[in-house]
């Protein structure tokens, strides 16, 4: 048994233990391409599942740029949209690879990343590699997403949803 099967089979107690006690904030998860998407999925079942009124937001990093320039050229600034990817129960995240070395989407994923915390709401982190590995990444978004529990998935995957 792999790291991807016991997550998956361990789910509902980490998703549980996370948002009522904050045990495990942030969960990240890193392995292959596949390994990942499983686990996202895993993860957004298991959520819907196991607390069906918890309101998701989900931030991809090459998204969240491309995102943000957008916003930027449009309306001159994000303050509104950093503020409303602070409004879920539960934080998924992937490829934060992506902000590493852009200074102001760091800034803006480390204010993110800060509110859920503060507030005892659930990080679920996804990346290729662990936050330690990821060049350029901000010491701060490091610490944070270094914070609670990492599981590397491995290059298998047992079980699929």
């Amino acid at each position: 048994m792999n790291d991807a099967s016991i997550f998956q089979r361990l789910l509902p107690r980490i998703i549980d233990d996370t948002t009522k006690a904050g045990v495990y904030n942030p969960v990240f998860c890193c392995g292959t391409q596949i390994a990942i998407e499983s686990a996202v999925k895993w993860t957004e079942t298991a959520i819907a599942n196991h607390q069906p009124e918890a309101r998701i937001v989900r931030i991809n990093g090459s998204a969240f740029i491309c995102r943000s320039i957008h916003i930027v050229k449009e309306r001159g600034n994000l303050f509104s949209f950093v503020k409303s990817c602070c409004g879920g129960d539960v934080l998924i995240l992937t490829e934060p690879e992506a902000i590493a070395g852009k200074k102001r989407m760091s800034e803006n994923l480390y204010y993110i990343l800060d509110d859920y915390l503060l507030h005892n709401r659930s990080i679920f982190s996804f990346a290729l590699t662990p936050p330690g590995d990821i060049p350029e990444l901000a010491p701060r978004i490091r610490a944070q997403l270094e914070g609670g529990i990492l599981l590397d998935l491995g290059e298998k995957i047992i079980g699929r949803l």
